[in-house]
């Protein structure tokens, strides 16, 4: 439902990936889903340009987050939290398998 109303799939992954990691750059959400990174800073932008999203430069990357200071942020958040909220969780283990940070040296992996 989220992707029709958003008007395509660019604009729906980068929501979800949003919401689930909290913020993002345009690379992680395309090595992802395996796509092509054009599309996916063109929805970055366009949301961005949008008032939406705001973003803070990383060094020569762009990470992207959604803009707590829009009225529009809140009942948008609660929205894509009901599209996320009905994935069963394989699948999100799936889309959603990038890790924040490296994993602690001698630490076990619990497969």
């Amino acid at each position: 439902m989220l992707e029709k109303l958003l008007g395509n799939k660019s604009a729906y992954w980068v929501m979800l990936y949003l919401y689930h990691y909290g913020e993002v750059y345009p690379s992680l959400i395309a090595d992802s889903l395996q796509t092509s990174l054009n599309p996916i800073k063109g929805q970055l932008k366009k949301l961005s340009d949008a008032g939406i999203l705001s973003r803070k430069k990383m060094g020569k990357m762009n990470l992207y987050f959604f803009n707590e200071k829009a009225a529009i942020v809140k009942p948008l958040k609660e929205m894509i939290a009901i599209e996320y909220d009905n994935i069963n969780q394989a699948d999100k283990n799936k889309l959603f398998k990038h890790r924040a940070r490296s994993r602690r040296e001698g630490k076990p992996v619990i497969a």
